[in-house]
């Protein structure tokens, strides 16, 4: 097998997996770009219509904040699970603790 046909395996592999729920699908994808535009549809719905059982268009903006999600920027403006916004930004739940320590 030719190497571009194991990288294309490869990215199937990935990232076309089996429904499964919002959360999951997210962690498993790490990152999941939000678009504003829906022309023909949001883009973070187009990712997670066929990754998520029973996905509804604006289902994770209703819902990631009660699912341990945040909304930033990595490389662009979307979704990613809580740990990996913490690991990116440099900021660790230790470090957000030691800020609000007082000593008096």
């Amino acid at each position: 097998m030719k190497s571009v046909d194991r990288l294309r395996a490869q990215a199937r592999l990935a990232t076309l997996f089996a429904p499964t729920t919002l959360v999951a699908a997210v962690q498993r994808l790490g990152f999941v770009q939000a678009d504003p535009i829906r022309s023909p549809a949001r883009a973070q719905d187009l990712i997670l219509r066929h990754r998520v059982a029973g996905y509804r268009a604006g289902d994770l903006e209703r819902k990631f904040a009660r699912l341990g999600m945040e909304e930033d920027f990595l490389h662009a403006y979307g979704f990613m699970p809580g740990k990996t916004a913490g690991t990116c930004m440099g900021i660790t739940e230790s470090s957000v603790l030691s800020s609000f320590r007082f000593d008096g």
